[in-house]
């Protein structure tokens, strides 16, 4: 399990001290929150890039007045500014292990699925076809027969962004088990329904995909084509820019958390 390396002394220490006289009891745990928050984001460079003061405190569950938080988590160095966003102070000290541990994770995950992209065949009852439905030859439709079902196999624009979402969820959650090839083609079939029955054309699903595993809050729930399916009027909404502020999603994010008593 993923953990961070807090010194012994962080409570009594005097910069630790200084936040709490600021911002009152229970100050200790913002810069926690923050380094947490940032573990399960950010884990490889501990730079919040394009964030806001806003959307910095409400990664924290900061309620208090607007940006006395991280004037304060500035002022005593837990944070720095770059010219692109936020730093956290020592990020190295904190999560050197968990950035490693990213690196290696992405680096295994890319050869399993360059070694499952090299298999282009199923299994069936009655042996083993091509998961490549035969483009060239409409009027013979690849097919995949299971249990007695013909089932037409999905073209290849699906299966290429099926695969392309898993890529993304194990570039962000690499220690995510990843599909199964039986759930890697059911996404497939999903994605052709996005296409065909809801009438989405093929480079839009790819361009929202993408844009939705590089969203701070969306690339933690969009974990499967269904759920990407369900939530695409939302998704859609928010990439043009009429939905939820990522602050605001933060802040709801949080408060759920705390809910469920999730430090």
């Amino acid at each position: 399990m993923p953990y961070l390396n807090i010194d012994l002394d962080y409570f009594t220490h005097p910069k630790t001290m200084r936040l709490v006289a600021i911002l009152g009891p229970g100050a200790a745990e913002f810069p926690i929150r923050l380094w947490a928050y940032c573990a399960k984001h950010h884990a490889e460079t501990g730079r919040l890039v394009g964030y806001t003061e806003d959307e910095v405190e409400s990664a924290t569950g900061w309620m208090g007045e607007k940006g006395k938080m991280a004037a304060a988590m500035l002022k005593l160095n837990f944070l720095e500014k770059i010219d692109d966003g936020y730093r956290i102070h020592d990020w190295l000290d904190h999560a050197g292990h968990l950035a490693a541990f990213k690196k290696r994770a992405k680096s295994a995950a890319k050869v399993r699925w360059r070694k499952y992209a090299s298999s282009n065949t199923i299994s069936t009852p009655k042996g083993k076809i091509t998961n490549t439905p035969n483009l060239s030859s409409p009027l013979q439709p690849n097919l995949i027969k299971k249990k007695n079902k013909i089932r037409v196999a999905p073209p290849q624009e699906a299966l290429e962004l099926s695969q392309l979402l898993s890529d993304k969820i194990f570039e962000n959650i690499p220690d995510r088990t990843p599909p199964t090839e039986s759930q890697l083609m059911a996404w497939a079939h999903e994605v052709d329904l996005i296409h065909r029955v809801d009438g989405h054309a093929w480079d839009k699903i790819r361009e929202l995909l993408l844009w939705s595993q590089q969203d701070g809050f969306w690339k933690a729930n969009i974990l499967s084509m269904s759920k990407f399916r369900k939530q695409w009027n939302q998704l859609s909404a928010k990439a043009n820019g009429t939905g939820q502020s990522k602050a605001d999603r933060l802040r709801q994010q949080t408060a759920q958390a705390l809910k469920r008593g999730i430090p």
